[in-house]
C-alpha cells in the first residue's frame, strides 16, 4: 500500500539525516555559545563518529530501528 511507502520513506529520510549528523551544523540561542562549544572539541570529526556509535551502534539508541538501512546507504555509496 502507498502508507507503507509513505512510512519507508519517512523512516529513510530520518536514517539520512541521523546518519549525516554532525556537530558542524549545530545551533545555538547565541552564536558565541556555538562558537565556545565548538572550539571545546578538539576532533569534530572523531566527535561526529562517536555521535554516530551513540546513535546507530550495537548499544546505540536507535540500532534496532533502523535494521537494513545501512545496507540502503552502502548500495547508495557504491553508486556513486
Amino acid at each position: 500500500s502507498s502508507e507503507g511507502l509513505s512510512g519507508d520513506a519517512e523512516d529513510l529520510e530520518l536514517y539520512v539525516r541521523l546518519a549525516t549528523l554532525t556537530v558542524r551544523t549545530a545551533e545555538a540561542s547565541r552564536s558565541q555559545d556555538r562558537d565556545e562549544i565548538l572550539a571545546k572539541i578538539p576532533c569534530i570529526s572523531d566527535f561526529d563518529a562517536q555521535l554516530q556509535i551513540v546513535i546507530f551502534g550495537e548499544h546505540g539508541l536507535l540500532n534496532r530501528h533502523f535494521v537494513g538501512f545501512g545496507v540502503v546507504e552502502a548500495a547508495a555509496n557504491i553508486a556513486r
